[in-house]
Protein backbone atom coordinates (compact mmCIF):
# COMPACT_ATOMS: atom_id res chain seq x y z
CA UNK A 1 0.00 0.00 0.00
CA UNK A 2 1.34 3.46 -0.91
CA UNK A 3 2.02 5.88 1.94
CA UNK A 4 -0.22 8.92 2.09
CA UNK A 5 1.07 12.48 1.93
CA UNK A 6 2.22 13.76 5.33
CA UNK A 7 2.21 17.40 6.51
CA UNK A 8 3.62 18.33 9.90
CA UNK A 9 2.52 21.73 11.17
CA UNK A 10 4.91 24.06 12.98
CA UNK A 11 2.94 23.59 16.21
CA UNK A 12 3.60 19.85 16.09
CA UNK A 13 7.30 20.43 15.38
CA UNK A 14 7.56 22.71 18.43
CA UNK A 15 5.77 20.12 20.55
CA UNK A 16 8.07 17.39 19.25
CA UNK A 17 11.24 19.31 20.09
CA UNK A 18 10.29 19.31 23.79
CA UNK A 19 9.93 15.51 24.07
CA UNK A 20 12.50 13.08 25.46
CA UNK A 21 14.48 10.90 23.01
CA UNK A 22 12.85 7.57 23.91
CA UNK A 23 9.33 8.96 23.42
CA UNK A 24 10.41 10.63 20.17
CA UNK A 25 11.35 7.24 18.72
CA UNK A 26 7.94 5.80 19.56
CA UNK A 27 6.15 8.86 18.16
CA UNK A 28 8.11 8.79 14.89
CA UNK A 29 7.31 5.11 14.49
CA UNK A 30 3.60 5.75 15.11
CA UNK A 31 3.52 8.62 12.60
CA UNK A 32 5.24 6.42 10.00
CA UNK A 33 2.48 3.86 10.54
CA UNK A 34 -0.18 6.58 10.19
CA UNK A 35 1.12 7.31 6.68
CA UNK A 36 0.12 3.78 5.72
CA UNK A 37 -2.96 3.28 7.94
CA UNK A 38 -4.48 6.70 8.81
CA UNK A 39 -7.09 5.22 11.18
CA UNK A 40 -5.32 2.56 13.23
CA UNK A 41 -7.00 0.53 15.91
CA UNK A 42 -7.45 2.75 18.96
CA UNK A 43 -7.61 6.09 17.15
CA UNK A 44 -10.34 8.42 18.39
CA UNK A 45 -12.40 11.05 16.63
CA UNK A 46 -12.36 14.56 18.15
CA UNK A 47 -14.61 17.49 17.25
CA UNK A 48 -13.38 20.94 18.24
CA UNK A 49 -14.88 24.29 17.21
CA UNK A 50 -16.38 22.87 14.03
CA UNK A 51 -13.16 21.13 13.00
CA UNK A 52 -12.59 17.40 13.01
CA UNK A 53 -9.46 15.77 14.32
CA UNK A 54 -8.29 12.31 15.23
CA UNK A 55 -5.88 11.26 17.92
CA UNK A 56 -3.70 8.31 18.68
CA UNK A 57 -2.17 7.52 22.01
CA UNK A 58 1.55 6.84 22.39
CA UNK A 59 2.25 6.29 26.07
CA UNK A 60 1.50 9.57 27.84
CA UNK A 61 1.53 11.52 24.57
CA UNK A 62 -1.26 12.20 22.10
CA UNK A 63 -0.70 12.79 18.40
CA UNK A 64 -3.57 14.95 17.16
CA UNK A 65 -4.04 14.94 13.41
CA UNK A 66 -6.51 15.62 10.62
CA UNK A 67 -7.19 13.66 7.46
CA UNK A 68 -8.26 14.87 4.01
CA UNK A 69 -9.89 12.15 1.98
CA UNK A 70 -9.93 14.35 -1.10
CA UNK A 71 -6.15 14.88 -1.22
CA UNK A 72 -5.28 11.78 0.85
CA UNK A 73 -3.22 14.00 3.16
CA UNK A 74 -2.49 13.39 6.81
CA UNK A 75 -1.74 16.59 8.77
CA UNK A 76 -0.08 16.30 12.18
CA UNK A 77 -1.39 19.28 14.19
CA UNK A 78 -0.10 18.66 17.72
CA UNK A 79 1.92 16.20 19.79
CA UNK A 80 1.00 16.76 23.41
CA UNK A 81 1.63 15.26 26.79
CA UNK A 82 -1.69 14.05 28.16
CA UNK A 83 -3.08 16.34 30.86
CA UNK A 84 -6.26 18.31 31.55
CA UNK A 85 -5.33 20.84 28.82
CA UNK A 86 -4.46 18.41 26.02
CA UNK A 87 -7.52 19.09 23.87
CA UNK A 88 -7.95 22.79 24.60
CA UNK A 89 -7.35 25.30 21.80
CA UNK A 90 -7.23 22.83 18.94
Amino acid sequence: MNPHKLVIKATAERDFNNIDAKSKERIVSAIDNLKIVPFPRGCRHIKSAGREFFRIRIGNYRVIYSWSNLTRTLTINHIRLRDEHTYEKL
